[in-house]
């Protein structure tokens, strides 16, 4: 089995990219070019609680540790998750208004994908999922969505979807009756992960529109995620409403081999414990050469081209 992994993800318009809440990670359990699974995590800490952007990493670094083979929530690692984070809490200085919420704790979504390797060295195998909140998962096959969890429509989505929270809460119940599934992937499929706003959007815009869904899946690129989601945050529906919410969208695209192909050798994605949104910035020399060189070259024809037509004016 071979993964190809990306992940992409933008601040809401208006923030800077160090405000951005969403955090993601991946890894693989077992050799290099034979994985035992796979394994992508994402998480969008809710932007209402205080140090929600922190409790968002500490989750997906938690969950995408190569040596938890656990998927389940409850637990001591939950326990460590929350000593952790309580740690980072009480070192955090807050505005005396913002004192209530930290006491209240951090809040964020939670899904995981875990993809396993055939045993038999077919070109299918077993996947499974769980989640808590609105992040959602999808997997298409042959050009088509062929699974939506945990949400099926863009009218699921709420304001108040359950979360996984940084100290002991009302919410706890979720983590013992989350939605989970199973499901098997051949060869070629791909999964994406993807937060709220974005998941909302797919859900509505993908499903039945061939188009849309190839727009999206052919992003390969930081620019070209970005370039996509602040277009469809400025795009209106016959309703009026905005197509897009303007919150932080994330999204990892995981594609899954099973024959042998040395250009797509398992990947592993994480979330730096600084991350913003990604971007690849030019080097001085790559922008010399890709954008002012060819301006420059046609500046120098166009001089060129001048003087020798002021030369042939003076002859005649």
């Amino acid at each position: 089995m071979q993964i190809k992994c990306h992940a992409y993800s933008v601040q809401k318009y208006g923030d800077a990219k160090e405000e951005n809440q969403d955090a993601y990670s991946a890894c693989q359990s077992g050799d290099h070019d034979s994985p035992k699974f796979f394994r992508a995590v994402i998480s969008d800490g809710a932007s209402a609680s205080v140090l929600s952007r922190t409790w968002a990493q500490l989750i997906v670094e938690s969950y995408s540790d190569p040596t938890f083979e656990d998927d389940e929530v409850p637990g001591p690692r939950l326990t460590q998750l929350r000593e952790s984070w309580a740690k980072i809490a009480e070192n955090h200085k807050v505005p005396y208004f913002a004192e209530d919420k930290l006491r209240t704790g951090s809040f964020a979504t939670l899904t995981v994908l875990k993809i396993h390797a055939p045993e038999d060295g077919s070109n299918s195998g077993k996947f499974s999922a769980f989640a808590i909140g609105d992040s959602c998962l999808f997997q298409i096959r042959d050009r088509r969505v062929i699974t939506q969890f945990p949400l099926t429509s863009g009218d699921k989505f709420t304001s108040c979807p359950p979360l996984v929270v940084s100290k002991p809460n009302d919410h706890d119940k979720y983590l013992h009756h989350h939605p989970k599934i199973e499901g098997q992937w051949n060869s070629g499929d791909e999964f994406l992960l993807m937060t709220d706003a974005l998941s909302c959007w797919f859900l509505e815009n993908c499903i039945q529109d061939a188009r849309q869904l190839a727009k999206i899946t052919s992003i390969e690129s930081c620019e070209e995620f970005e370039s996509f989601i602040q277009e469809q945050r400025f795009l209106k529906d016959d309703d009026g409403a905005w197509k897009m919410e303007n919150d932080d969208s994330t999204m990892i695209k995981v594609i899954v081999h099973q024959e042998t192909q040395s250009e797509n050798k398992p990947v592993s994605v994480k979330t730096p414990l600084r991350k913003s949104a990604d971007s690849i910035e030019l080097s001085a020399n790559k922008m010399f050469r890709t954008y002012w060189l060819p301006i420059l070259s046609i500046l120098s024809a166009a001089v060129i081209t001048q003087f020798l037509l002021a030369n042939r004016s003076r002859k005649h």
